[in-house]
């Protein structure tokens, strides 16, 4: 435990051992003490010494073989520096260098206590999730903070088009750059759209549609540039309807249970469906969070970040 906590002593450490180091000494000769109490004083000031090696400490992630430049899975990677840093002390830090980090699993973070987790800035370093699952899964911690990373989803969630035909079977979406034509998915849900108004649509002739559809019922491309999507329903689409669809992905970007003073700072959620605050006591805090969609140029999405919001807006204390 000691020999790992000085190969990730930081400079702000070592000002901490001469703090620490200097304090029990000045203690010592003011206090007169003879020879014997000294070795007694010097052995019982030695324990707080020892303990600021290990408290306060930074976890790089590239030292767990988490590289932002090698385009290879970096779950395993982070989610070791990130076990590390809770199960040696409270007070530490887990950070990201900049690039690019590929993550094949969900992170889970249980039982930390006042545990940040910081990147570069939020242009510099992209968490990406290459599954259905989670970015983060938070249980049972306090005194966390995230701050100055993006998180990003590829393949996406869920893509945007108008509809090309339709009938009992399937619905063809007709897509186009900058969106995703993504293959070998299962749809769950569908979205009607006001690419006018940039927002979901209202009135009687809105509608969000949800389906079951079998385990073989998934997209394929027929043509460039065209979706076909099984349906498990009598479809009411009409061609050239604007459409969201969202596929078979149960998880949120961010999912947060049972925590205490949380801080989200300085961070951008792209691309994403959904985000969870579950049992979160205390404070929770919220400055400078972007939520941006960059493969929408024509705005499909900011009605769906609003309509998270509205879900969760009840649990903040603060926004910024």
């Amino acid at each position: 435990m000691i020999r790992r906590g000085f190969d990730h002593l930081t400079d702000y450490m070592n000002l901490q051992w001469f703090y620490h180091i200097s304090n029990w000494f000045l203690f010592i000769i003011v206090s007169e003490v003879k020879t014997k109490a000294f070795c007694n004083w010097l052995l019982f000031c030695l324990i707080p010494i020892e303990c600021s090696y290990i408290i306060g400490l930074t976890f790089h992630v590239s030292h767990y073989g988490a590289h932002s430049t090698d385009n290879f899975d970096d779950a395993k990677g982070v989610q070791l520096a990130i076990l590390d840093a809770i199960n040696s002390a409270p007070d530490n830090d887990v950070v990201f260098g900049s690039g690019t980090y590929n993550l094949s699993f969900t992170i889970q973070v249980a039982g930390a206590t006042n545990l940040t987790m910081t990147g570069q800035g939020i242009d510099k370093i992209f968490l990406v999730g290459n599954s259905s699952s989670s970015i983060f899964s938070i249980e049972s911690s306090q005194g966390l903070k995230i701050t100055s990373l993006s998180n990003d989803f590829d393949p996406l969630p869920f893509t945007a088009a108008y509809a090309n035909s339709v009938n009992n079977s399937y619905l063809d979406l007709k897509v186009e750059a900058s969106h995703q034509t993504n293959v070998n998915q299962q749809v769950q849900a569908f979205l009607w759209y006001d690419s006018v108004a940039l927002r979901l649509a209202v009135g009687p002739n809105a509608y969000e549609i949800y389906q079951t559809p079998s385990s073989s019922a998934t997209t394929i491309l027929v043509s460039p540039g065209i979706l076909r999507i099984p349906l498990s329903f009598i479809p009411k689409f009409a061609v050239w309807d604007s459409i969201v669809v969202r596929y078979d992905f149960q998880s949120h970007v961010l999912g947060f249970v049972d925590v205490e003073d949380l801080t989200i700072q300085s961070i951008k959620i792209c691309t994403f469906w959904c985000m969870r605050f579950l049992f979160c006591e205390q404070d929770v805090w919220i400055s400078m969070i972007t939520m941006f969609n960059h493969e929408m140029d024509a705005g499909w999405v900011p009605s769906l970040i609003v309509y998270m919001l509205l879900m969760v807006e009840n649990i903040f204390q603060y926004i910024e």
